[in-house]
């Protein structure tokens, strides 16, 4: 049995503006870049009822916004390719292995030049979807400039890509998908 769920606390899923995507923290060990640890270690606000993740330092710094979540300072890049081409469901799966939320995002990039070629290699891919794909971690901004983390329990993975080539549209569609036992949460 899978059950849709609308809306997450403030966050509005009828229209996601931007897209923000991680597969590394901002520390390093012996001057390379480390990956996320997850679960993303966090705290909540008071009085939120243990839903909202408090973040703090959040800097956006060319198209990257970097964010300390819990001990961890995260590099977000801005996926510039998407438009209105982002869709997020999160449901709620009952069976016998009890109470789980999938969450699915799929978005699709437009146009394949150097910034598409780019932006795939922004995610550990490359066009045809060679590179073994990261552990991700994703933000989504809603039309209110409200925040949604996914991931940060059970990381984003990888699905299916796809090409979407049709007379001139050179378009890649991505499916990452995410099952653990708690929702994606807001952030603040």
């Amino acid at each position: 049995m899978a059950t849709e769920l609308l809306n997450n606390c403030h966050f509005d899923l009828t229209r996601i503006k931007k897209l923000y995507m991680a597969t590394e923290s901002c520390q390093t060990i012996g001057g390379a870049l480390t990956p996320i640890v997850f679960p993303v270690n966090f705290n909540t606000l008071t009085g939120s009822g243990n839903s909202i993740i408090d973040a703090t330092d959040w800097q956006f710094v060319g198209d990257y916004y970097y964010v300390t979540i819990g001990t961890q300072i995260i590099g977000f890049k801005e996926i510039h390719s998407v438009m209105d081409n982002i869709t997020f469901v999160e449901e709620l799966i009952i069976d016998q292995r009890g109470r789980n939320y999938l969450k699915t995002l799929t978005f699709e990039l437009n146009g394949m030049d150097v910034v598409l070629i780019n932006e795939l290699e922004s995610l550990g891919l490359d066009k045809d979807g060679k590179y073994a794909p990261p552990k991700t971690l994703a933000l989504l901004e809603d039309e209110n400039d409200q925040f949604l983390l996914v991931g940060y329990d059970f990381p984003m993975r990888l699905e299916t890509i796809n090409n979407a080539i049709d007379g001139e549209n050179n378009n890649i569609i991505l499916t990452y998908t995410s099952i653990s036992k708690t929702r994606a949460r807001s952030i603040t």
